[in-house]
């Protein structure tokens, strides 16, 4: 091997893996099943479901202060591994006036300090009131991330066949995993 079998992950604890040791058509099976019984979990938390490969379902989040809306957008992924098995991931975006990538694993990814003064720097509010509205907003982000974040663990967990951390790398691009 001269690569590791997945990227570091994005947002969740752990490489959640699964179809790791299908093989053949049972593998395509598995794999399909497995993305089946994600799709319905995910709906009971309230996810919008997608066909697309890459992005099976989104989680969606609003709140409104003063006159910013703040839409936070939770992309559950699926990542095929480079040998063999997919993990599943997911990344945090901003929508709205601005669209705005917030922790997806990118380069681009802004600071939620940043964004916030973004969204709120054409806001009608004086600034007295902004400042208040930003640390309102700032709370609710962190609280909603962690709820969110326990809630997609917990159907990720059900849902792999392993749970793997990420042990060390080596200079030829090979990894080390184990059993978290």
């Amino acid at each position: 091997m001269g690569t590791s079998n997945f990227s570091r992950t994005i947002n969740t604890d752990k490489l959640y893996t699964f179809c790791m040791d299908d093989v053949g058509e049972e593998s395509q099976w598995a794999f399909e099943d497995r993305i089946e019984s994600l799709k319905y979990e995910l709906k009971g938390i309230g996810a919008g479901i997608f066909e697309d490969m890459d992005t099976i379902a989104t989680v969606c989040k609003s709140k409104t202060y003063g006159d910013v809306e703040i839409l936070m957008l939770f992309d559950v992924i699926i990542e095929t591994g480079y040998y063999r098995g997919a993990r599943v991931d997911y990344k945090i975006f901003f929508s709205g006036e601005l669209d705005v990538d917030y922790e997806t694993g990118s380069y681009y990814d802004q600071e939620l300090e940043d964004i916030l003064d973004m969204m709120f720097e054409y806001s009608e509010m004086n600034e007295g009131l902004k400042k208040i509205m930003i640390n309102y907003a700032t709370e609710w982000i962190e609280r909603v991330e962690g709820e969110v974040h326990e809630q997609l663990e917990s159907i990720f967990k059900m849902h792999s066949d392993h749970q793997l951390i990420l042990k060390g790398t080596f200079s030829n691009g090979e990894a080390v995993y184990a059993e978290a």
